[in-house]
């Protein structure tokens, strides 16, 4: 097959641009600087007997009594040397170290999927960088969320592996969405994986039905036997730690209670999962789903850095900078709001417009979905139900987690919208200025 270099010029470059993005961003990365992430500081003391242990005798252990009593390792320090993933997610890093190689694997992951969308190279560039560099990822990162960063930035790897497959590009849909499972649970984050398998199951489920009512059967066979094969790839190559993680968690404040104590209604708790009040305790509020929006309309974090020449510290009468509680949300605490940046959400809401394929519906669809489960027992007409009657759903907690799955959806909203207003004829593009409009009278 002959390669047209000319033609593949500019996605390198749109490449190269976002990795200078990730290597300008993160230079104090290459100066030898660490940022002190909070659940790293813990992970080092939580591992700290296992890795002396390591030290000592060459031999790695799988039990540590430095956590609760006494622990498994694997999922906290125990390597899994056998998943030859690891080397692929290296080199899709391209050799660098987080946090340059986890964003520029994020933006290259999104960058595939709006090309396989059909988007042109810039757009699709747009896309990436947007998704990228989207507030919550940084949040994410500096709290020490690795595995959950992870998750998300592996999701539209798969999503184009769906996208090719429902294009009948079944040897490449393939690899892209056997590759993008398996990173995705190898990323080792349970909770983020059935989030956006929840939303998924719609788009793969309208696929169906379409091709259904074109009595394309062969196809559909296709789908399934490729979703299966993949899915069943990807699930043995980290099975040797998900199935360790499925066995212990019958032992754990996820199985079924040992010992029960009587609640409200004056019946012990029933049954395998979390107590309810425990799981839906990050739960957010009307205010925290309007800080998606609106920067700081919940205050910043709950222990923010204040500049010494700020109005607060003048109040405060500081002399230099200091952490103050800058947050008033519905959450008990937390580093910062889940904020989706304002021109991915005004090219998203110009997208509605624009889209013309059902596409739009879905990824609206997904947007509302993560919102209400994000507020937990705030929308417990919803959020009950999927607790008490869907399957492994009560083992999560913190439901305003689920922001980080929108994230993936809103730069995709927004890159398909501006592809589809660029696609336009000009008389076209001329009558949709009225959906530019009505998307910036939205926002402002």
């Amino acid at each position: 097959m002959k390669v047209n270099i000319q033609k593949l010029l500019p996605y390198f470059g749109a490449i190269a641009i976002m990795l200078l993005v990730n290597v300008v961003y993160f230079l104090p990365q290459f100066q030898g600087k660490v940022p002190e992430m909070g659940d790293i500081v813990q992970y080092r003391g939580m591992s700290k007997e296992a890795a002396d242990y390591l030290d000592k005798t060459g031999e790695e252990t799988l039990w540590t009594n430095s956590m609760f009593g006494g622990m498994p390792t694997y999922q906290i320090s125990a390597s899994n040397p056998s998943n030859l993933l690891k080397h692929v997610q290296h080199g899709l890093f391209l050799g660098l170290d987080r946090p340059a190689g986890y964003f520029f694997f994020g933006m290259l992951s999104m960058f595939i999927l709006m090309s396989v969308f059909g988007a042109n190279v810039w757009i699709s560039m747009l896309s990436a960088l947007l998704f990228g560099l989207c507030t919550n990822h940084f949040i994410l990162f500096e709290a020490g969320h690795s595995s959950k960063i992870m998750t998300i930035f592996t999701a539209p790897l798969l999503i184009a592996g769906l996208v090719l497959l429902n294009k009948k590009s079944y040897l490449y849909g393939a690899a892209l969405f056997t590759l993008g499972a398996g990173l995705n649970l190898y990323a080792n984050h349970p909770q983020m994986t059935y989030y956006l398998a929840m939303a998924l199951v719609f788009y793969v489920g309208v696929e169906i039905i379409l091709a259904a009512k074109k009595s394309e059967w062969a196809h559909i066979g296709k789908l399934m036997g490729i979703y299966l094969l993949g899915s069943a790839l990807a699930l043995g190559a980290s099975w040797s730690k998900i199935s360790a993680t499925i066995d212990y968690t019958k032992d754990t404040m996820r199985g079924t209670p040992i010992l029960t104590t009587k609640g409200d209604g004056g019946e012990a708790k029933k049954g395998e999962g979390l107590e309810y009040d425990y799981a839906m305790a990050w739960s957010n509020n009307s205010i925290d789903i309007l800080s998606s929006f609106v920067p700081y309309a919940a205050g910043g974090s709950s222990g923010q850095w204040v500049e010494k020449n700020s109005k607060l510290a003048r109040q405060l009468n500081q002399n230099k900078a200091f952490q103050a509680p800058t947050y008033w949300g519905g959450l008990p605490f937390t580093s910062g709001p889940a904020y989706l940046g304002i021109l991915a959400i005004f090219l998203a809401v110009l997208g509605f417009f624009t889209i013309r394929h059902w596409i739009k519906w879905w990824l609206l669809g997904a947007v509302l979905l993560t919102f209400i489960l994000s507020m937990g027992k705030n929308f417990a007409v919803i959020n009950d139900l999927f607790f008490n009657y869907l399957p492994y759903f009560n083992r999560f907690r913190t439901p305003n987690s689920v922001l980080s799955v929108t994230t993936l959806f809103i730069p995709i909203m927004a890159g398909l919208g501006l592809h589809g207003l660029m696609s336009m004829s000009k008389e076209e593009r001329a009558s949709q200025l009225r959906s530019l409009y009505m998307a910036t009278g939205n926002l402002v």
